[in-house]
């Protein structure tokens, strides 16, 4: 195993869910800081007084009382599991405090179990940087035009498998046209994991044991004390600007500070390459002859570029389709465009709200809205773009 310092620095906001969505009966914000409030030692502490009156409220079918209960009663320094910045968040707090129709939910960042230390998940940097190689790799002219011909197949018999005979009738048409839609998804998913990745990525068939991927070993990557802040994230929608948010209520998330804040916040972790394995045989007992144990070799330079021409124009394009005609947000967007990458560096887009086009393959692209794709960016406060970092990698040893 090679091993690799890596260290990811926080080009623009990024969130990353931990899958906790909390409301106010589990936090509380006071003079702009946001604590996340640890319940079961409040509880514990109270006297038998004040632990019958905060079961009378709990009991109380309006959250209010509750919630107005723990906001008067709590210390938060001292009940808190952690802490982040919440002054952008407190006027909208304070304001929808009283309001029971108000939920007040902030989806929070992934942490550590037991410290509560926010990082970035090891599967979500792998998970970047493999979409960066299988696009550079499935358009390479070694394999592209095959891809592109065996998918065409594909969706020609998805088509023709979904159409009934008597489409032609007006009545049978629409549920033809869904029926082939649903058709086509399912193929093409099959066909980007069974097809696209093991031709990309010179294997016979798909076959987690050859997955060139096994090659690649990182480490979830540990932030600093106190990296994040609360804030909503709002739709910007091309020619109209600011839209409703992306869940549909207004909906606020953990996001780390990043150079586009003024802060220099950068998250430590390892990558490993193992150059070994792919020099090794293992037996294909079916066919009783002797394999490569992975597909190909990856090397650190070919990652490092291949993530660069993958994000790059990515970014760039995104500045020239939506962010032009928007003087505050393109102020942001070009601060991106101007860092510059050694070639021990590369770009990577994390979290929620990297968009479709920082996520799928190019040229095999085929995301499934109803409501269309492309057309809409998630902002940070709606003025700056999400989840852009920059990786470093340094030989250890």
């Amino acid at each position: 195993m090679k091993p690799y310092k890596m260290t990811i620095t926080i080009l623009s906001p990024v969130h990353i869910g931990s899958g906790a969505d909390i409301d106010p009966l589990e936090y509380v914000v006071k003079d702009g800081v946001f604590y996340r409030l640890n319940l079961p030692a409040f509880l514990s502490q109270m006297d038998a007084s004040r632990r019958a009156e905060f079961n009378q409220k709990a009991n109380d079918p309006n959250p209010l009382v509750l919630r107005d209960f723990i906001c008067r009663h709590i210390a938060p320094e001292r009940y808190c599991c952690f802490k982040a910045d919440g002054g952008a968040f407190e006027p909208d707090y304070r304001s929808s405090l009283q309001n029971p129709q108000r939920r007040l939910e902030v989806n929070l960042f992934t942490r550590t179990p037991g410290n509560w230390q926010a990082y970035l998940p090891g599967s979500s940097i792998k998970g970047a940087i493999r979409t960066a190689v299988i696009s550079e790799l499935a358009n390479s002219t070694n394999h592209k035009s095959r891809i592109q011909q065996e998918l065409e197949a594909v969706e020609q018999r998805a088509v023709r498998r979904s159409t009934p005979q008597d489409a032609e009738k007006k009545w049978n048409r629409e549920k033809s046209a869904k029926s082939t839609d649903k058709e086509l998804k399912k193929e093409q998913e099959k066909f980007g994991k069974y097809k696209l990745e093991p031709l990309a990525l010179s294997q016979p068939q798909y076959d987690p044991r050859t997955d060139p991927f096994r090659c690649l070993k990182i480490s979830d990557a540990l932030l600093p004390e106190a990296p994040t802040f609360i804030d909503k994230a709002e739709i910007f929608k091309l020619n109209e600007g600011e839209g409703h948010d992306p869940a549909g209520i207004q909906m606020f998330y953990e996001q780390c500070f990043s150079m586009l804040d003024g802060e220099t916040i950068c998250a430590a972790g390892t990558l490993h390459i193992d150059d070994k394995l792919p020099l090794q045989y293992v037996s294909d007992k079916r066919q009783s002859r002797k394999i490569h144990a992975v597909s190909m070799k990856l090397e650190p330079s070919f990652v490092a570029g291949a993530c660069r021409a993958f994000y790059l124009p990515k970014m760039q394009a995104e500045h020239n389709k939506f962010y032009r005609s928007n003087p505050e947000v393109e102020q942001y967007s070009q601060q991106l465009l101007d860092v510059k990458y050694e070639d021990n560096e590369f770009p990577l887009r994390l979290g929620r709200f990297s968009h479709v086009e920082c996520t799928t393959v190019d040229t095999f692209r085929r995301p499934h809205n109803p409501k269309g794709w492309g057309s809409t960016r998630t902002l940070s406060a709606g003025r700056m773009p999400m989840g852009w970092v920059k990786v470093s990698l340094e030989p250890l040893g």
